[in-house]
């Protein structure tokens, strides 16, 4: 994964300090193309030890859908997320749905946040967490993140 910028480092110390369980992707030109990435060890871990996914259970060739909710400041969109065991190799993989190139733009760092079976990203390349959050304007995030802090 590349170095993060300045805003993305902001926003990974933000969601340090909330105490957010989370994984960060980065979303390159040829995964945007071919819609799909690998599912890496933390992502996995991170799935698994929160209830939400278990790819050791999943048999190769197998597809399943997850809730996913893609935050910004302006909307929630809601996706069904992917998760897929290779057939040849069973190598984890995932993608967001179509409803990710609405928000990202080639090489963007999201955060997959993963919780009661559903998966939250936030695309963290072009928002300012902190200030979503902390803003008397309601928004998605802002929204996220007061529920979050209540469980």
């Amino acid at each position: 994964m590349r170095a993060l910028t300045e805003l993305e480092e902001m926003n990974t110390e933000y969601l340090d300090k909330k105490g957010i369980q989370y994984v960060l992707v980065c979303l390159t030109q040829n995964i945007l193309h071919h819609g799909i990435f690998d599912a890496k060890v933390a992502l996995r871990e991170l799935l698994q030890n929160t209830g939400v996914h278990d790819y050791s259970t999943q048999q190769p060739g197998e597809k399943i859908s997850i809730d996913t909710h893609i935050l910004t400041f302006q909307k929630n969109i809601e996706a069904s997320s992917s998760m897929y065991r290779a057939g040849t190799r069973g190598d984890a993989r995932m993608w967001f749905g179509s409803e990710i190139y609405d928000v990202a733009q080639p090489n963007d760092i999201f955060a997959i946040i993963p919780q009661e079976g559903i998966i939250y990203v936030l695309p963290i390349s072009h928002m300012d967490v902190e200030y979503c959050c902390s803003t008397s304007l309601q928004n998605p995030v802002k929204t996220f993140f007061f529920n979050y802090s209540k469980k």
